[in-house]
């Protein structure tokens, strides 16, 4: 059973999806996406997270028995066209992916033409449906204008606000492309018929009018948990804390480093998974209490999750973009049933509270 996490209902038009069929738009086949890992085509912890995050809404489709096929594209493989099945809650789900050569021009055409070639054959086949899409890919806006035209409804859910995943730009060019991204993502909202926030304070950004819209903080698939090793209580002789993620500056990694070392405490030491800009800065300290262990499969990550004491959020308050966001590793960390510590986040609701560990002083632990 796949749960959700969300605080306000609006109409019941968003429940009537469940009458319809989902054509979902985008993620990879778990296959595929391992095989890509195995053979060090390491993706970043950004894109594993994305890549469970997307899952989820497949899985939780096919628990509420919709039918759901998936579009993608990928580089890797010599075929021009893939078509895989998966099986969730006795439901199969068919991957259509699409390789991608040539330049920029090229993959767009192609892209283009699979979508278009697609998602006509899927409203055809299956006309009171609809396409989930995530926002943040560049071709979103592509896929809900071929989607309207075929009589499709679109929902598009909100894992982030584009003007905030990346550092402001620097020099023309990247300004160019920055200022097209930003057209490329709100263009689409015109398109949109339903619309899934991860935080209440999107709407200040999207402007969603009379539309209906649904927060959705963060969802996890319980089967998964119960696969896992029971926590591990065990006395040690050293404390663990653990911080799994983006390892970079923006999200306090550099703040929870120095706090850790200013603490001096010999008996503990701070575990960190993944990767980012400041992880080299991490490892050149040399402390031997602090272990960095790179970027590791989500099925092992779970599994760390429960053998550390505490799970560490660092991420500061200050920034603006907190308020339009939800970690999704909150809602991880608090599933595996390790105590977490966490700044206290806007976008985090007062259910949450009494859940997690946090500092009285607002931006800190």
């Amino acid at each position: 059973m796949l749960r959700s996490i969300h605080r306000k209902r609006i109409t019941e038009d968003l429940w009537r999806l469940s009458d319809m069929d989902c054509l979902f738009f985008s993620c990879f086949p778990d296959g595929l996406f391992s095989q890509g890992i195995k053979e060090g085509r390491n993706p970043s912890q950004t894109t594993q997270a994305g890549q469970k995050f997307e899952k989820n809404y497949v899985k939780g489709f096919c628990s509420n028995n919709l039918d759901v096929e998936v579009l993608f594209f990928y580089r890797q493989y010599e075929e021009k066209e893939i078509y895989v099945e998966e099986t969730y809650y006795k439901r199969i789900v068919s991957n259509y992916g699409c390789k991608l050569f040539g330049n920029v021009f090229k993959r767009t055409r192609i892209r283009y033409r699979f979508l278009k070639k697609r998602i006509k054959q899927f409203a055809k086949e299956k006309p009171n449906s609809f396409v989930m899409i995530d926002s943040l890919n560049p071709y979103s806006l592509m896929v809900t204008k071929i989607a309207k035209k075929n009589g499709l409804r679109v929902v598009s859910f909100l894992t982030d606000l584009v003007d905030f995943v990346h550092e402001p730009p620097t020099g023309l060019k990247r300004k160019i492309v920055h200022t097209l991204t930003k057209h490329l993502f709100y263009g689409q909202f015109k398109y949109t018929d339903l619309f899934v926030f991860i935080s209440e304070n999107m709407k200040e950004r999207i402007k969603i009018k009379s539309k209906p819209y649904v927060v959705v903080d963060g969802m996890c698939d319980v089967s998964d948990l119960d696969k896992l090793a029971p926590n591990s209580y065990e006395m040690r002789k050293t404390f663990i804390f653990g911080y799994m993620g983006i390892i970079s500056r923006k999200f306090g990694l550099m703040n929870l480093v120095n706090g850790f070392i200013k603490s001096n405490c010999p008996n503990c030491e701070l575990h960190l998974y993944g990767d980012g800009d400041c992880l080299n800065d991490i490892k050149s300290i040399n402390n031997p209490n602090i272990k960095c262990f790179g970027i590791l499969p989500n099925e092992e990550i779970i599994n760390l999750q429960r053998q550390v004491d505490v799970l560490v959020n660092p991420r500061p308050v200050s920034d603006e973009y907190t308020k339009f966001s939800f970690p999704s590793k909150t809602i991880e960390y608090m599933s595996s049933g390790t105590a977490t510590l966490t700044t206290k986040l806007p976008c985090i609701g007062e259910e949450y509270k009494s859940l997690l560990y946090s500092s009285p002083i607002q931006g800190s632990f």
